[in-house]
């Protein structure tokens, strides 16, 4: 069984301020995957994360989760774009 959470993680690089950025924690079988600084939204990832809890995703595959819901998201940005004569 799978379990996924999104944790906050605090990050400073030299010569740049601190930062808070995201990252997803998840759980299988006793190990432990983390998956960090993921570049989407709290509201977009946290959805997303509910996603793979309710469908038992393996984390082995939620980087092609993950690729595939930034996929949809940046196709439902798209201008529609109507000709007309």
């Amino acid at each position: 069984m799978s379990s996924y959470e999104v944790v906050e993680e605090q990050r400073e690089e030299e010569g740049q301020s601190p930062y808070t950025m995201l990252s997803v924690v998840a759980k299988q079988e006793g190990e432990t995957y983390i998956f960090h600084d993921v570049n989407l939204s709290r509201h977009k990832l946290e959805a997303l994360i509910a996603i793979c809890n309710r469908n038992q995703v393996s984390p082995i595959h939620f980087d092609e989760v993950l690729l595939d819901y930034i996929k949809m998201d940046m196709e439902n940005l798209k201008p529609e774009i109507i000709i007309t004569k």
